[in-house]
């Protein structure tokens, strides 16, 4: 791999200096947690090739947040590997939205033309937001797959607890605190090193990663099977 080489004056402020950081720690996490990486790798995988087979689809409102949601699992990766795992399960819910998104609307024109008309009034925006909320997306699911909307939902969860939305479990988990007669001062980690915290943040991602494939599979099952995704979905849900 050749070396890119930094413009002039990257690493010395505080930010450029961060993100310098966040990539040693994805080197760091390739290396040390490897296992994790290979499933993560082994998902993107499969995203890469389902998107590859959409371009003729006709189900083009499902396909455009399949690109969304691999997009967001990438993205979810990349933070947990670089130790923001707090930050990557506001990513990983949004791989998880998109997913249950395209479920929802997929055939369906009347959801289609309301989802496309969302900006034109503020009762055209009031009507997306009762159309597409989470109990109806997740209903919908539960319709084609209870199993599957179960996982879904119980990640779902889990992503709001741990950094989705700013709840206890999110800000503590990163806080150590200390305290003398003097003084107390409180310290938040913005790269979390805790192996445990990391092995966990990288096998969320990894199962919100093949649960998001499990809801496109109902849209797109005949391309799976085509294409063997399904048995290789299945081969990747193992161990996690």
């Amino acid at each position: 791999m050749s070396a890119i080489q930094a413009p002039p004056g990257w690493g010395r402020d505080s930010l450029t200096s961060f993100l310098d950081d966040s990539r040693g720690n994805c080197f760091a996490t390739y290396v040390k947690l490897r296992s994790e990486y290979v499933k993560l790798l082994e998902i993107d995988g499969l995203f890469s090739a389902l998107i590859a087979s959409l371009n003729d689809t006709p189900d083009w409102f499902a396909a455009l947040f399949v690109q969304r949601s691999h997009s967001a699992y990438r993205a979810a990766c990349h933070l947990g590997m670089a130790g923001q795992v707090v930050e990557s399960y506001a990513l990983q819910r949004l791989c998880l939205e998109h997913a249950l998104y395209g479920h929802y609307g997929a055939r369906d024109l009347t959801l289609q033309e309301t989802w496309l008309r969302r900006d034109e009034s503020d009762k055209a925006r009031t009507r997306v937001r009762n159309t597409f909320r989470m109990k109806k997306l997740l209903d919908s699911l539960a319709n084609a797959s209870p199993r599957l909307a179960d996982a879904v939902s119980l990640l779902y969860e889990r992503c709001i607890d741990y950094g989705a939305h700013p709840n206890q479990q999110a800000l503590l988990q990163s806080t150590s605190m200390q305290v003398d007669e003097a003084s107390m001062e409180l310290h938040l980690g913005y790269l979390l090193n805790d192996p445990l915290v990391l092995r966990f943040g990288l096998r969320s991602a990894a199962q919100v990663g093949v649960s998001s494939l499990g809801v496109f599979e109902l849209v797109f099952d005949e391309r799976f099977r085509l294409l063997g995704l399904d048995d290789q979905l299945r081969r990747a849900r193992q161990g996690l």
